[in-house]
């Protein structure tokens, strides 16, 4: 079933990201290479690995390229009820 707050679930957490992201480049020079070094932390996580955070509802992941000078970071799930994975990022 659709639901207004799924999407605006995963981009608040990608706005979060982001705006980690750019005060880590702001004092460091690169972007964090994974979610440990970002200092970044969820609840209701059910696996975590250094560059994914599995959840309820979506798995994001994060991954730097160029030498820390860009990154990318995803929420992949079935966001609209559908049969499709839906894919959400933000990158620099």
């Amino acid at each position: 079933p659709n639901s207004p707050s799924l999407p605006a679930a995963s981009h608040t957490t990608l706005g979060t990201i982001a705006r980690m992201q750019d005060a880590f480049f702001q004092s460091r020079g690169y972007y964090a290479a994974d979610f440990d070094e970002l200092g970044f932390m969820m609840d209701m996580v059910k696996a975590k690995g250094i560059n994914s955070w599995v959840g309820t509802r979506y798995t994001y992941a994060l991954t730097t390229f160029f030498g820390g000078t860009n990154y990318a970071a995803v929420a992949v799930g079935n966001i609209d009820g559908d049969t499709f994975q839906d894919l959400l990022y933000v990158s620099r």
